[in-house]
């Protein structure tokens, strides 16, 4: 029993010492953000302490308190599950208002043992408003700005909407700038902060709208319009912590008028030529392709290419088509465009998304020609263009299938199989200007009678030779045809219905590709996404959507085969009609050839 003790302590130390360099590494993560960076001198901003576990202690806020003022604070929990895992996150809200401008550090935020990271953060020195400027004393009033204040036709302006409060509100609203040469909207969710104007705090309300103007000259919005209930009694400053667009209160109704807003519309300039007008201060064009890699062709087989337009101060409506011709060996089958808008405080960004199935029809070397894309850069006043670089692309043939010969300039390539592959090149015979054969030279004179007997004999059996492959291969091309048919099994759906019922994915991935081989027993599909761009219609997107649920990790609610079976059934003459038209390309003979 000692000897078994004593040889157990040394690995309990192990043990131990292993445990007590572990436990800093169980220390508590502390996230910490700001809400806005740059911020204004004399406007608050919010530092946000987040951590899925529990710190070591309280936070320890004397560290901030250099540079800022704690205007208010409040913590707050959460919970989320994530994979039946419950996680519970614990957040500080810390309101923050700095004392002077420039370039401060957060410093990390001691929990106990626990820190959070530091945090850089800008103050600038904030423009100078209405109440700067002598009414400072007033308890409400608006500022409207827009910038810029000259643009031209369909370029991005930021109308600012600002409302300082220094009492209670509520019932309060502001109508919305509204013009029919002018496309509005709206700039995300009204933003919340404090200011700090001659040594009185305000309650700031911050609405931020979007204009596109549609033609030039003065256009002038209507001024923008406040009205809401004041409160006299004045209960400090929790009482407008948040928006005042919200609840209703009993006190005085307050109306209030801004001044009217003023563009410089200017017009499109006369060199855009037929093209999109595209003005922004930034535009991107960029492709990608499967795997971020090199992509592989293949005769019959699609490969997947995506075009990405990104434009800052453009909507997603406005911008272009991207995709080109691809040339006369590769067909293009484009999807439906990805439409997006990113809204951010400093306007629109429009990104438009396309992608296309490429599909090589002959092997060979081509080039995929380059894209371009004419737009206006507004901060350099002059036009740009943004480029896809052409790509030089190799297709292979397609598995046991021989690269066609190549065809010269003096002779045409010849279909293997056909009647005419059977006639031997005739040899060049000599000529003169006239076309007249050559006198012999001296000394043969005596054998040019042999020599053009010998030419006419040969001259005819190369006729019987030809004669006789033309009626070898009339009396063999039905009978190739016939055999194929016969060998080939019939598409047999049975499968597919049955998996579809089943509701199993891979049973009807199976069945699907089974289907195709028996289908197209030359050139068959050999994967769904294949399958779908043959095919097309409502089936395609239904055996995409299964070629989905294969590859994702966990799909939810597993897959359901009803709309499959549905689509498929719907599409019986769509397949018909697919495979009629690739039997006319491949040259199959017809079903009841002329006698």
């Amino acid at each position: 029993m000692t000897n078994t003790l004593s040889q157990r302590i040394p690995f309990i130390l192990l043990l131990a010492a292993l445990l007590l360099q572990a436990a800093p590494a169980m220390a508590a993560e502390i996230e910490a953000r700001v809400s806005r960076d740059p911020v204004a001198l004399g406007e608050s901003f919010d530092l946000i302490l987040e951590s899925t576990e529990s710190p070591d202690g309280s936070p320890d806020l004397a560290p901030i308190q250099r540079h800022f003022d704690i205007v208010n604070q409040s913590r707050s929990h959460s919970m989320r599950s994530i994979n039946g895992r419950v996680e519970t996150t614990t957040s500080w809200k810390l309101t923050l208002l700095p004392r002077k401008e420039g370039e401060f550090v957060i410093p990390p935020i001691a929990f106990g043992k626990d820190r959070s990271r530091a945090i850089r953060i800008k103050v600038e020195q904030g423009a100078a408003s209405s109440a700067d400027k002598g009414e400072g004393k007033q308890d409400l009033y608006l500022e409207v700005a827009v910038e810029p204040k000259q643009v031209f036709v369909q370029q991005q302006a930021i109308l600012t909407i600002r409302l300082f409060r220094a009492v209670n509100m509520g019932d309060a609203s502001l109508t919305p700038p509204e013009h029919d040469d002018v496309v509005i909207q709206k700039l995300g969710d009204d933003e919340q902060f404090e200011k700090r104007v001659n040594g009185r705090v305000y309650a700031v309300t911050e609405r931020k709208y979007v204009l596109f103007p549609q033609r030039s000259g003065k256009v002038e919005i209507p001024p923008i319009r406040f009205q809401g209930e004041v409160f006299e009694k004045d209960p400090g400053l929790g009482r407008f912590f948040g928006s005042p667009f919200g609840g209703r209160g009993f006190g005085q109704v307050r109306r209030m008028v801004s001044e009217p807003i003023t563009l410089d519309v200017q017009p499109i300039p006369d060199q855009v030529g037929s093209g999109a007008w595209l003005p922004a201060s930034n535009l991107q064009l960029a492709e990608a392709w499967p795997n971020d890699a090199a992509p592989e062709f293949q005769v019959g087989e699609p490969v997947t290419r995506t075009l990405l337009l990104l434009a800052d101060g453009l909507t997603s409506a406005q911008l272009p088509q991207i995709a080109g011709d691809p040339g006369e060996f590769i067909k293009q089958y484009p999807d439906q465009p990805s439409l997006e808008d990113r809204v951010t405080g400093d306007g629109i960004t429009g990104i438009r998304r396309e992608k296309m199935a490429l599909v090589p029809t002959r092997p060979g070397r081509y080039t995929l020609p380059a894209i371009e894309i004419r737009w206006w850069n507004l901060d350099k006043q002059r036009f740009e263009v943004a480029r896809v670089d052409e790509r030089e692309i190799l297709v292979k043939p397609a598995p046991g299938k021989g690269a066609p010969p190549p065809a010269t300039a003096q002779q045409g390539t010849v279909e293997q199989g056909s009647p005419d592959a059977c006639i031997p090149e005739p040899e060049q015979a000599s000529k003169e200007g006239d076309g007249i054969l050559a006198p012999p030279a001296s000394g043969l004179g005596a054998y040019w009678p042999w020599i053009s007997a010998a030419l006419a004999i040969l001259w005819l059996a190369t006729l019987a030779t030809w004669w006789r492959c033309r009626r070898m291969a009339g009396a063999s091309a039905p009978a190739r045809a016939k055999p194929q048919s016969a060998r080939s099994p019939k598409p047999d759906s049975t499968p597919i219905k049955k998996a579809c019922a089943d509701h199993d994915p891979r049973a009807a991935t199976d069945a699907l590709l089974n289907w195709a081989q028996a289908k197209w027993p030359d050139q068959p599909p050999r994967s769904l996404g294949a399958l779908a761009t043959r095919l097309g219609g409502d089936s395609a997107e239904q055996i995409r959507g299964l070629e989905k649920i294969l590859y994702a990790p966990d799909p939810e609610g597993g897959w359901r085969g009803d709309s499959l079976w549905n689509a498929w059934q719907a599409g019986r003459l769509d397949r018909d009609r697919v495979a009629g038209e690739e039997d006319e390309r491949e040259g199959i003979a017809p079903l009841y050839p002329k006698a």
